[in-house]
């Protein structure tokens, strides 16, 4: 029964991904923002579970190198500085001249 619990946290955090994925844009700035915010929260609630007990979570305190929270942790990081990197492009997005459209229009017929 403690398995089905802490698989179920991991719901959450999916179904937000999963939601974003097909949003994402580098030209939108609060959706970096929110990424950001999920995978920081990723990371600290693994490090809040391997450092102190919970009242129902007990197994992984001090289990630092489980395999699929090391991924976690490593997916975290990622999106973390590719965070980063966002905000220091984010001048240049800024000046970048507005997109054009390239194809010809064609006047309907009268």
């Amino acid at each position: 029964m403690g398995q089905n619990r802490r698989g179920a946290r991991l719901v959450p955090l999916t179904a937000i991904g999963g939601a974003r994925g097909p949003l994402a844009r580098a030209d939108v700035l609060w959706q970096w923002h929110g990424g950001a915010l999920t995978a920081f929260g990723a990371i600290a609630g693994y490090v809040l579970t391997r450092s102190v007990a919970g009242p129902f979570d007990t197994d992984d305190v001090g289990n630092w190198v489980e395999p699929l929270g090391l991924v976690a942790l490593y997916t975290g990081l990622t999106v973390l500085m590719l965070y980063g990197c966002a905000l220091r492009a984010w001048p240049a997005v800024l000046r970048r001249p507005a997109a054009t459209s390239t194809t010809a229009t064609v006047d309907p017929p009268t």
